[in-house]
């Protein structure tokens, strides 16, 4: 499985991958508590050559993802990220800020680790704290990336 031809096929401003729809729409009667109102967001960071990469269940979620989502610029970085030549978010942004704190742990200044680390979820959506593991099971967009995590990492 490549994870980035798996991810060529959303759109630029789209919640939810066309892939993931139909396990989604069976699940609107029992509910799940992933936010579908921000873009989802299975790696950040250059995930093709990063010689760092950190392991997360899902993206965390705050109120910015819903307001960045509806922004084209943010649009646009997430479609250049999906190509895994990104590097990470400016430090400015909520994401950015997000990150820095992941790499302090490690010692690592912004500088040096906006193109040397990548971040890759299992699950692509957002969600304040991993409520639905069992669902990750259920998603190709999931299984696409555990798929590609074993042959690559």
């Amino acid at each position: 499985m490549d994870i980035f031809k798996f991810w060529s096929g959303i759109g630029r401003d789209a919640h939810i991958h066309p892939r993931d729809e139909a396990v989604f729409k069976r699940l609107s009667e029992n509910g799940h508590r992933f936010n579908h109102n921000s873009l989802p967001g299975c790696f950040m960071g250059r995930l093709r050559d990063a010689p760092v990469v950190l392991l997360f269940m899902s993206p965390g979620f705050s109120p910015e993802d819903e307001v960045s989502a509806n922004d084209p610029e943010w649009q646009d970085w997430h479609f250049r990220q999906r190509s895994g030549y990104e590097p990470l978010p400016d430090v400015k942004t909520p994401a950015g800020q997000w990150w820095t704190k992941r790499v302090k742990v490690f010692g690592l200044t912004p500088a040096i680790a906006a193109s040397r680390v990548a971040f890759l979820n299992i699950g692509s959506y957002k969600s304040r704290e991993m409520y639905d593991p069992e669902l990750l099971a259920a998603l190709p967009s999931s299984r696409a990336t555990l798929d590609w995590a074993q042959q690559e990492l």
